[in-house]
């Protein structure tokens, strides 16, 4: 899939977490279109900028140039990775961080005013510096890449990340993510089928790919096996 020159670069997750029986779940939300889609949206000037990167960690520009393809510069082929965790924060309330002195992040911390200004103007920056936080963009798998639209307009370029559920998190209430759902991949696929979950091309054929897995961890295994190609 070989993107036009003037597709506008855009990140999207694919959030999994283990089923109750057995297998896992995949997170969708209702986009405006009435589709359902994974969270995600196009990379921002700020998601290349340094400042912001300095409060990543787990990937260099140079990886993840070395991975999406030396067409990108390094600053944009992070940018990715950065707006997959931005945008899975914004819409989710998930959020692929660890404090600058302690461990894994969780939402308990967030103030009701914190919380609010994620909705309005945003700085993914500003916020990690005032709570102390490090966007771990290592928990991000590169899964795929598609030349998506047009939607609002323009064709996007996007790549597609895997990651596991944060542990100890729940999903925020976004209104991007007002009719959200969790479902097995292959009863994705039966609902798609019967016209009960309306999925797009790409969605549908990476859920379709999800469901060759029985596991996780052998997802997360079959990807981070590919970042050290």
């Amino acid at each position: 899939m070989t993107a036009a020159a003037s597709a506008v670069p855009a990140s999207a997750v694919i959030l999994l977490r283990s089923a109750e029986s057995a297998g896992f779940e995949v997170f969708f939300t209702r986009g405006s279109g009435g589709a359902y889609r994974f969270p995600g949206g196009t990379v921002s000037r700020e998601d290349c900028e340094p400042r912001l990167l300095q409060r990543c960690c787990g990937l260099t520009p140079e990886e993840a140039r070395r991975i999406l393809g030396a067409q990108l510069k390094p600053a944009l082929a992070i940018g990715h990775w950065v707006a997959a965790a931005r945008y899975l924060f914004e819409q989710t309330g998930f959020l692929l961080a660890a404090g600058e002195d302690s461990g894994d992040w969780t939402p308990e911390g967030l103030s009701a005013k914190q919380a609010s200004s994620i909705q309005g103007s945003f700085s993914f920056e500003a916020f990690l510096k005032d709570n102390r936080l490090i966007c771990d963009l290592g928990r991000l798998l590169y899964f795929s890449r598609w030349q998506t639209g047009p939607d609002g307009g323009a064709r996007h370029d996007k790549r597609f990340f895997v990651v596991a559920l944060p542990g100890g998190q729940k999903p925020v209430a976004r209104d991007e993510a007002a009719e959200a759902l969790w479902r097995a991949p292959d009863r994705a696929l039966q609902l798609f089928t019967h016209q009960q979950l309306p999925i797009g091309f790409a969605t549908y054929t990476t859920v379709r790919t999800l469901a060759d897995f029985e596991t996780i961890e052998s997802v997360m295994k079959e990807y981070g096996r590919k970042r050290l190609e």
